[in-house]
């Protein structure tokens, strides 16, 4: 029933979308405040098997139960403009196995790539306009945090 939801709400949302604003990437938000996205360049693949899900792109890959899930969406923003609001200066910091921001709007969005601007982790901020993401799992190497006006380059060691 999900699936054909989910599908349903595709089509809908392809056909309202204006000619020349498509989006550029699809967003999976899940209940405990991560959001994963894959850019749609990637083609990534939607697989269901009962109440599971499966996405999959060229960098990435999640998998978990439907009722994890908080929303999937795509940008509506392919301009890369998120915003028109000013936001606070936001101070970045990296270390002890995170990244966290202070100073941001709350709901705003920190994004941790790679050097090939492949966004590898992400969070949002909360009422306090803080957020923090894990470095778990990553591989050493650069990588750059954005978040609002602010950006910071940072060195991941084993």
């Amino acid at each position: 029933m999900k699936k054909k939801l989910l599908i349903a709400w595709l089509a809908v949302a392809a056909a309202l979308c204006p000619a020349g604003a498509w989006a550029q990437a699809l967003h999976v938000s899940m209940k405990d405040g991560k959001v994963f996205t894959f850019q749609l360049a990637e083609s990534p693949k939607i697989n269901y098997s009962g109440t599971a899900f499966t996405v999959v792109g060229n960098a990435s890959e999640i998998s978990g139960e439907m009722s994890q899930v908080e929303r999937i969406y795509f940008d509506a923003t392919p301009s890369g403009i998120a915003s028109t609001k000013a936001d606070r200066r936001a101070q970045l910091k990296a270390g002890l196995g995170q990244v966290t921001a202070q100073g941001l709007n709350a709901g705003q969005v920190m994004i941790v790539s790679n050097l090939k601007g492949q966004v590898v982790a992400q969070g949002r901020a909360d009422a306090d306009g803080q957020c923090t993401v894990s470095l778990a799992g990553m591989q050493p190497g650069i990588y750059v945090v954005r978040a609002g006006s602010a950006s910071l380059k940072f060195s991941l060691k084993q």
